[in-house]
């Protein structure tokens, strides 16, 4: 979406605006024909809801809908989890911290952290895992709580000169499961601050290659290599 120059038009893109408008635009078309789809060649499965993929046993609400045959063959939604919860629904819980017969079982939708971080902006049912009770230990197969935002992974990133001609910056960003939770941040070992609520952290950094190192105030540790360059065509 963009002028008729061709040029385009920053923030008009996405569900938000640009496919509404595309939809729009076929609704202007000529109607044609209802597409019969060839049945002989799909199966009736059940679907996660919320993931879009083929159901699993923790899944739920479940849509049942026509796929092609080799649906079959695609992936059991990841994404619905077991969880034990408290008497009061507040934390997580296992068997060596809480009685097993005082516990509550559900079904929990949990993204990885970066996802959830954009996810629930846009979706108001989604609901942050609870925190693990504090009295317990982390369990083997527990989901991380930790994601880094920016920067991505062996990214190489240019840091232009600002107006004044001192150096620019880049905004480190990071996000909790956890609203409550404190990050530390290091970079190439360095300790270069903490931050609750918004995880965002400024830095001026020279050519070079670094390392982001994030840990909560529960321990769990985060890694990201990044480097800088000083050639705009460089960037990553």
């Amino acid at each position: 979406v963009g002028n008729a120059s061709g040029e385009g038009r920053p923030g008009l893109t996405g569900v938000a605006t640009a496919a509404p408008l595309m939809f729009d635009v076929f609704k202007l078309f000529p109607q044609s024909q209802p597409f019969s789809p060839p049945y002989q060649n799909m199966e009736r499965i059940a679907i996660c809801h919320h993931s879009g993929h083929r159901a699993g046993p923790y899944c739920e609400p479940i849509d049942t809908v026509w796929v092609p045959s080799q649906g079959l063959r695609s992936q059991i939604c990841p994404y619905h989890k077991r969880i034990h919860l408290d008497s009061t629904n507040t934390f997580q819980v296992n068997s060596s911290c809480y009685p097993t017969a005082s516990m509550h079982h559900t079904n929990w939708f949990v993204l990885p952290p970066v996802w959830e971080y954009f996810y629930k902006n846009k979706n108001a049912f989604y609901k942050t895992l609870p925190p693990l009770m504090p009295s317990c230990s982390e369990s083997s197969s527990s989901t991380k709580s930790i994601g880094i935002i920016y920067p991505q992974h062996n990214s190489k990133i240019f840091v232009p000169l600002m107006i004044d001609g001192k150096p620019g910056q880049i905004i480190l960003k990071a996000t909790h499961q956890n609203p409550k939770a404190q990050l530390h941040w290091h970079l190439n070992d360095s300790y270069i601050g903490s931050t609750t609520v918004f995880h965002e952290m400024a830095i001026s950094p020279c050519k070079g290659a670094y390392r982001l190192t994030i840990v909560d105030n529960e321990g769990e540790i985060i890694t990201r290599l990044f480097s800088v360059t000083d050639n705009p065509k460089h960037e990553e």
